[in-house]
């Protein structure tokens, strides 16, 4: 997870999604992730991580999302409509 907190620092943390109304607090994923970083340039703001090792294989799944809110620096909920729901896909490390 990713977003701009006050005097536009950046928080970068894993969060689990397990339904459409996950708490978005920090916690850890079902496979590790480790120094995480965050950039924010030319209106892009980009995550980075070293993942793994994985513990079912290659692959594992993720969605990305635009969200507007941020109270208390927890993002809050977006449209779970349109784009939004369709924002997931499956990465594989493996896969060229």
């Amino acid at each position: 997870l990713l977003f701009s907190m006050l005097m536009g620092l950046m928080s970068a943390y894993t969060t689990p999604i397990t339904s459409y109304n996950p708490s978005m607090k920090q916690a850890a994923l079902s496979f590790r992730v480790s120094i995480i970083s965050a950039t924010y340039a030319k209106n892009e703001m980009t995550i980075f991580g070293v993942v793994g090792p994985l513990n079912n294989g290659t692959t594992v799944n993720h969605v990305w999302q635009a969200g507007s809110s941020v109270v208390n620096n927890i993002p809050q909920m977006h449209p779970t409509s349109g784009p939004n729901i369709q924002s997931v896909g499956i990465l594989d490390f493996l896969s060229r």
